[in-house]
């Protein structure tokens, strides 16, 4: 599927396989930091969207 959607990105938009494979690793590097926040919230016991709401400060809301 992946691969069919970059060749026609290739074929209809004019999008060099380069840029492709750039926009994948920048998903892939996007996916990668949210897991490793969510399990560093896990493991300091602030559930799974610690620390994304504004003014949030550690010892606050105990």
């Amino acid at each position: 599927m992946l691969r069919a959607g970059s060749t026609q990105l290739q074929l209809e938009a004019d999008i060099t396989r380069d840029m492709i494979t750039v926009i994948s690793g920048l998903v892939v590097a996007c996916v990668a930091a949210r897991l490793l926040l969510s399990r560093r919230a896990a493991r300091l016991g602030r559930g799974r969207d610690a620390g994304l709401e504004v003014g949030t400060r550690l010892g606050q809301g105990d």
